[in-house]
C-alpha cells in the first residue's frame, strides 16, 4: 500500500466528521462504497494521484467504479479532483481520464462532500491536494 493511504473495512476511532456512516479523520479525503457515507471506506491523507484500481474492497474487488459518497476534510483551500477512466488507452496517462468534478476543502465542519456522487460508481482516479 502507498504511504498516506488507508483502506479500512471496520469503523475507525470516533474522532472525525460523521455523516450517518463511518467517520472521516481530520485532514483526509474519504471515499465511501455506498451513498450516505456507508460501506467500506478509503482514506487519502496525503497529496498525490491515486488509481483506485490499486485498492481492494474486503471482497477483493478493486475500488475503481465503486465510490458512492465522499467527504473532503483536507486543509482549507486544498482541491481534490475526481476522474473516470473509460477503458481506452493507457489508464496511467491523464489524457485518457474524464474529469468528473472537483472539491475544494472548507477546512472545518460541515465538511465538503456529497452523500451520493453523480455519476455514481464512476470514480477511477483521484488527485488529492
Amino acid at each position: 500500500m502507498v504511504a498516506g493511504l488507508l483502506a479500512t473495512v471496520a469503523a475507525p476511532a470516533a474522532a472525525g466528521a460523521r455523516r450517518g456512516g463511518k467517520p472521516c479523520p481530520a485532514e483526509a479525503l474519504c471515499l465511501y462504497e455506498h451513498a450516505d457515507y456507508q460501506g467500506e471506506i478509503v482514506t487519502l491523507s496525503t497529496c498525490g494521484i491515486f488509481n483506485l484500481a490499486t485498492f481492494k474492497l474486503s471482497t477483493g474487488k478493486p475500488w475503481n467504479d465503486q465510490a458512492s459518497s465522499y467527504l473532503n476534510r483536507r486543509p482549507a483551500g486544498m482541491w481534490s479532483h475526481f476522474y473516470h477512466y473509460d477503458g481506452s488507452g493507457d489508464a496511467g496517462k491523464p489524457e485518457n481520464w474524464q474529469h468528473l468534478f472537483s472539491s475544494r476543502a472548507d477546512g472545518d465542519d460541515p465538511t465538503e462532500g456529497w452523500n451520493l456522487i453523480n455519476p455514481n460508481d464512476a470514480l477511477d482516479v483521484v488527485h488529492v491536494c
